[in-house]
C-alpha cells in the first residue's frame, strides 16, 4: 500500500507541498509590501470610493436596460425610450469618471509607495557590509533598484486594488444575473467550474515558467552590466567573441523561456474565448427558447446578454495581468531579500555619548582575520603607530596589506583580537565617527561624473576650506580646473589627476588618519614627487599609513611594518638599503 500511495500520480488539481509553501511565502511578501498602503492611506479611501461608485454603476447598466427594454416594447411609447437610454447614458459615463478617478489615484498610490521604496532600498544597500557586495553583481543591484522596484508597482496598481474591484464587478454582475432570472442565470456560470480548473492549471504552469524567466533576465542583464564596465578590457584583448558568444548563450535560454510562456498564454486565452463562447451560446439558445415560451421578456435576455459580456472583461482583465503581477511578486521576493539583509555593525543606542577620534593612535592587539572563515589573511598581528607618525605597510600580493586597512574602518570585523584607536576599541566609536576620522585613497580612485569641486566636497560646500586649498595647490605648483565637469568613471583626467583631487578629497574632510593604499602606483615619478610634496603639506601633524612598494614612498616614512605570510615584522627605513631585500626577509 505505501509503495502504491508513493507512486500514485498526483492529480493536477492538487496542490504539492513546495506549491502550498510558495503560496505561503507569496502571502507573506504580499503582507509585508501591503503594510506601504497604510502610508497612502488617503488616497487608497478615494480609490475604494471611487471603485464602489465605478461598480454600483456598472451593475446599474443591465438593469436599466431590462426595464427600459420591456417598458417601451409593452407601451410602444418613444419618450420613454429616450429616457432609459439616456439613464443608461448616463450610467455609462459616470462609470467612466470613476474609473478615470480610480485609475488615476490607484496610479498615485503606487508610485508614492515605489517612490519611498526605492529611497529605502538605496539607502540599505549603500548601508550594507562589504561582504554582501563581494558576492553580489553590481548588475543585479542596478536591477533591484530600477527594472524590480517599478515591477513592483504593479502590486499596488494592478495586484491589490484592480483585483479587488475585479472580483467585486464579477460578484456584482453574478448577483444581478439572479435578480434577473435564476434559471437563465444558472445556465450562464455552468461553464464557471470549468473556467476555475483552466485557471489553477494556467496558474500553477504559469508561476514556473515566469520564476524561471526572471531568473534568465536577471542572468541577462547583470552580463550587459559587467560588459558595459568592463568595456575597456573586453576592448584591449580583444575580447569580442567571449562576450557575443556569452551573450548569445543567455539571450537564446531567455527567449526559450518566453517562448513557453507565449505558448501558454496563447493556450489559456483561446480557453477562456471557447469558455466564454459556450456560456454566451448557451444563454443565447436557453434566452431565445425561453423568449419563444413567453417565460422571459426581450428586456431581459437584452439585459442578460449585456451583463453576460460585461461579466468575462475582468476574466479576461485578471488573465492578461496574471503575468505582472506575477513579476511584481518575483521583484518582491527579491527586494525582500535585500531588506532582510543586516547592515554594516549597526551602533547599538545608548544613553552614554560616544567617544570621539582626538590624536589617531592606532594598536593591533593579536588580530585574526580570515574572508571565508577558511584561509587565515592575518594571524596573530600586534603592532602600534603612535599619533602623527608616517608607517609604510610593505608585503607580496595577498599579504594582507589592504586587509589591515580594511579592519581599521571596520569595513569587515576580525576573527580574534582588537583593534584600538585613541587606547579604545574601534567598536566603542560610532560607525560615522570612524569612518569620518579616517581617509582612504586607494590606487583606483572613484570618481562621480560631476564638476572636479564636487568630488572634492561631496556636496558638503565649505567656500573657506576651497579658498585654503586652491592656495596651497598654487603654492606647489599644481594645477586643477574644479568647474570641470568630468565624464564616466574620471573620463578626461589623468591618473596623477585622479589621485590629486582624492588626496585634496581627504584634506577636505580634516580626518586624524589618512592612508595611502598604493595611491600613487598608476602615476609616473614626477607627479608622485607633486603628490608627496602635497601629502608633506596638508597632512602634517596626522598619522599617516602608506600601503607601497615603490622605494620613493617607503623613504618618506618613518617605520615600516613588513607583512609576510599574515604576520607582522617591523624595520626602519635605515635597515633597508635595497627594496627587494624586504621580500627576501
Amino acid at each position: 500500500k505505501e509503495v502504491k500511495r508513493a507512486h500514485s500520480p498526483v492529480s493536477p488539481l492538487r496542490l504539492t507541498s513546495m506549491e502550498t509553501k510558495n503560496i505561503k511565502e507569496e502571502l507573506k511578501f504580499l503582507r509585508y509590501f501591503f503594510s506601504y498602503l497604510l502610508t497612502q492611506k488617503n488616497l487608497v479611501i478615494l480609490s475604494v470610493i471611487f471603485l464602489v461608485g465605478g461598480i454600483l454603476s456598472e451593475i446599474s447598466i443591465p438593469l436599466l436596460i431590462r426595464k427600459g427594454a420591456d417598458k417601451v416594447i409593452d407601451t410602444k411609447r418613444f419618450e420613454l425610450l429616450l429616457i432609459y437610454s439616456g439613464a443608461v447614458l448616463l450610467a455609462i459615463i459616470i462609470s467612466s469618471i470613476n474609473h478615470y478617478f480610480l485609475i488615476y489615484f490607484t496610479n498615485k498610490v503606487g508610485q508614492n509607495i515605489i517612490y519611498d521604496i526605492r529611497k529605502q532600498l538605496f539607502s540599505h544597500i549603500i548601508r550594507l557590509p562589504m561582504s554582501f557586495f563581494d558576492k553580489t553583481q553590481s548588475g543585479k543591484l542596478v536591477i533591484r533598484l530600477t527594472n524590480d522596484v517599478e515591477n513592483l508597482s504593479e502590486l499596488f496598481v494592478s495586484g491589490l486594488i484592480t483585483f479587488t474591484a475585479d472580483i467585486l464587478i464579477i460578484a456584482g454582475i453574478i448577483t444581478v444575473l439572479f435578480i434577473l432570472n435564476l434559471k437563465l442565470a444558472l445556465v450562464s456560470i455552468a461553464v464557471f467550474p470549468i473556467m476555475i480548473i483552466v485557471v489553477i492549471l494556467f496558474r500553477k504552469k504559469a508561476s514556473r515558467i515566469y520564476l524561471e524567466i526572471r531568473r534568465r533576465i536577471s542572468e541577462l542583464n547583470s552580463f550587459i552590466s559587467e560588459s558595459i564596465l568592463g568595456i575597456k578590457t573586453i576592448k584591449i584583448l580583444p575580447a569580442y567573441s567571449f562576450a557575443i558568444r556569452n551573450f548569445e548563450t543567455l539571450n537564446r535560454k531567455y527567449s526559450e523561456e518566453v517562448e513557453k510562456s507565449i505558448i501558454l498564454f496563447a493556450l489559456f486565452f483561446s480557453s477562456i474565448i471557447f469558455i466564454s463562447s459556450i456560456s454566451l451560446g448557451s444563454v443565447m439558445w436557453f434566452g431565445g427558447l425561453k423568449i419563444l415560451e413567453r417565460e422571459i421578456g426581450f428586456g431581459t435576455f437584452l439585459a442578460f446578454w449585456y451583463a453576460v459580456n460585461k461579466l468575462f472583461d475582468p476574466i479576461w482583465d485578471f488573465s492578461e495581468k496574471y503575468n505582472i503581477v506575477q513579476s511584481a511578486i518575483a521583484a518582491a521576493k527579491r527586494i525582500r531579500e535585500i531588506f532582510s539583509t543586516p547592515k554594516e555593525y549597526e551602533d547599538r543606542k545608548t544613553q552614554k555619548p560616544k567617544p570621539k577620534i582626538e590624536k589617531g593612535e592606532i594598536e593591533f592587539k593579536d588580530v585574526w582575520f580570515s574572508y571565508d572563515g577558511k584561509k587565515t589573511v592575518i594571524s596573530n598581528v600586534s603592532f602600534k603607530i603612535n599619533s602623527g607618525e608616517k608607517v609604510a605597510i610593505v608585503g607580496l600580493t595577498g599579504a594582507g596589506k589592504t586587509t589591515i586597512a580594511n579592519l581599521l574602518t571596520r569595513v569587515y570585523k576580525p576573527q580574534k583580537g582588537k583593534i584600538l584607536i585613541d587606547g579604545k576599541d574601534i567598536d566603542e566609536y560610532e560607525l560615522s565617527e570612524l569612518r569620518k576620522s579616517i581617509s582612504l585613497i586607494h590606487q583606483d580612485v572613484f570618481i562621480f561624473s560631476r564638476k572636479v569641486k564636487e568630488n572634492i566636497t561631496l556636496g558638503e560646500d565649505d567656500d573657506e576650506k576651497m579658498k585654503k586649498i586652491m592656495k596651497i595647490l598654487e603654492q606647489i605648483g599644481i594645477e586643477l580646473d574644479i568647474e570641470k565637469e568630468i565624464g564616466e568613471d574620471g573620463a578626461g583626467l589623468s591618473s596623477g589627476e585622479k589621485q590629486i583631487i582624492a588626496t585634496l578629497r581627504a584634506l577636505y574632510f580634516d580626518p586624524k588618519i589618512i592612508i595611502f593604499d598604493e595611491a600613487t602606483a598608476f602615476v609616473d615619478p614626477n607627479t608622485e614627487k607633486k603628490i608627496n610634496k602635497l601629502i608633506d603639506e596638508l597632512f602634517q601633524g596626522k598619522t599617516i599609513i602608506k600601503i607601497a612598494h615603490r622605494p620613493e614612498t617607503i623613504k618618506t616614512t618613518q617605520r615600516i611594518i613588513l607583512i609576510k605570510k599574515g604576520k607582522v615584522q617591523e624595520l626602519s627605513p635605515k635597515e633597508i638599503k635595497n627594496i627587494e631585500l624586504i621580500y627576501q626577509i
